[in-house]
């Protein structure tokens, strides 16, 4: 029975394991610094030594996944220039007076991403590591570098407008939401989505996902939106004979996007559009309901005339449906599901389904942007949209840095046999520590064998069994 070996040993899995996570910090830290001094006397085996003269040997310290690795590295000093050199900093692709190593960067963003908040962030490394590993502003200063660096990127695409990319059908969803601002009040924070379609998502039945999905984003106060984001997507597609798909609400910034594409038609977007329906006909609940009917069996006269029959009593309401019916008569084509126009026009829309996605891409950027009563300086509030969207496209590690990428390219270059007989003592350093090698701290191992029930000699087995090489 279980209850027979309560006590032979006095460890439990999880000190086990936190011991074994505290050992192998330590194991990576002194292999990194190790490797990283390795490496640095590689560089000056193969440097151009003729331009390139040591000044010095410095020492450098750098946050990591692992704790604070310190190492030394040569200085030089470039003969052509007269400035000096990190070689070895420059080569691995580490940026200036770098603090923080790329993959503690990454985990430390994307926990900012998905935490509530950068203290939140700062305090979830803390549980998963046991000590505080960055500061919350260091945190929002990473989440600032990688939203300046996809902002710099974008603007570079858009200089050279000329995508070849083609697709007969681009949707587009846009929407704005309302953010606290930093001693201006709530501004909409405007977004543009696009994508080619849809597709299954892999391993949930039933459920789909955009493909080639994209964001661009515009603070409110911004002139130009839909300027900078065609351009945005003529960078990658090539949109002459491309039919253009915009779904938003009734804002007329929304409509705007249409006169940007030489083939685009627009659409309401049924989820806002239906809202508004419930609310100005709440008080003539069988009027709603056959709204409601007209507009999902794209019956657009029928609907018109309807709101043109109803009668309300509440002057609000009144106003509202008079607005309401004023801008549907103005755009009664917007009503009608954009599938069945492009039916219609000779398009295959076999895969296509009902758009609105943007409402579900909103309410993933405001849980994290408008909650807890936070507010935004113009800087962080772009920071995080830009960085959030570039998760949400699946795009974040071209700026962020992949982890699983940079360990196939150095698995090419490196002999891994030194990492596996430290991993092998680090095995032996922990067991001694858990096991003792002492009889003193395991109670097993105080006892004969038919009283420990063989346990004794298993033990004393496991410990002489590891090669004397990894001890």
């Amino acid at each position: 029975m279980m209850t027979d070996f309560n006590g032979l040993l006095p460890v439990s899995f999880l000190g086990i394991e936190g011991l074994l996570f505290q050992r192998m910090g330590e194991l990576f830290r002194s292999t990194m610094g190790e490797l990283l001094e390795l490496l640095d006397g590689l560089l000056f085996e193969v440097r151009n030594n003729e331009r390139y003269k040591v000044k010095e040997s410095k020492g450098g310290r750098i946050d990591t996944l692992f704790g604070t690795v310190e190492y030394r590295r040569r200085v030089y000093i470039d003969e052509e220039t007269g400035e000096r050199v990190y070689g070895l900093d420059e080569a691995l692709g580490l940026r200036k007076r770098a603090r923080i190593s790329p993959g503690l960067k990454n985990a430390a963003v994307l926990q900012a991403v998905d935490g509530p908040s950068y203290r939140g962030a700062r305090d979830s490394l803390k549980l998963f590591y046991g000590h505080q590993v960055l500061s919350h502003e260091t945190i929002r200063q990473c989440v600032l570098d990688i939203g300046k660096r996809i902002e710099k990127e974008m603007r570079r695409e858009r200089e050279n407008p000329r995508g070849t990319r083609k697709v007969d059908v681009l949707f587009i969803e846009a929407d704005g939401l309302w953010v606290s601002r930093q001693r201006s009040g709530k501004r909409e924070a405007r977004l543009v989505i696009s994508h080619e379609g849809w597709r299954p998502r892999a391993g949930a039945a039933g459920e789909y996902e955009l493909v080639d999905r994209t964001h661009y984003y515009a603070d409110g106060s911004e002139k130009g939106l839909w300027e900078e984001a065609s351009r945005q997507l003529y960078s990658t597609y090539d949109l002459g004979e491309t039919m253009v798909v915009i779904n938003g609400d009734r804002a007329k910034w929304i409509r705007e996007g249409v006169g940007y594409f030489p083939n685009a038609m627009y659409q309401f977007d049924r989820f806002h559009l239906k809202r508004e329906l419930k609310s100005v006909l709440r008080e003539v609940p069988e009027a709603c309901k056959a709204a409601l009917d007209a507009l999902d069996g794209n019956r657009s006269e029928a609907l018109l005339a309807l709101l043109w029959e109803v009668r309300l009593r509440e002057p609000g309401a009144r106003e509202g449906l008079a607005k309401l019916r004023h801008d549907l008569e103005r755009n009664s084509e917007a009503l009608v599901d954009y599938r069945e126009r492009l039916r219609a026009l000779g398009y295959e829309t076999t895969g296509m389904r009902g758009m609105g996605s943007a409402e579900s891409n909103m309410n993933r950027f405001s849980k994290r942007l408008k909650k807890q009563g936070r507010s935004w300086g113009k800087r962080g509030l772009s920071a995080m949209i830009h960085t959030m969207a570039k998760k949400f496209e699946g795009s974040l590690g071209a700026f962020a840095g992949r982890l699983d990428e940079a360990i196939e390219e150095i698995t090419e270059v490196l002999d891994d046999g030194r990492l596996v007989a430290g991993a092998g003592r680090l095995a032996r350093d922990v067991f001694d520590e858990v096991a003792c090698a002492t009889t003193a701290h395991i109670p097993a191992l105080d006892v004969g064998r038919s009283a420990s029930g063989g346990l004794s000699r298993s033990l004393r087995r496991l410990s002489n069994a590891l090669p004397a090489g990894l001890s």
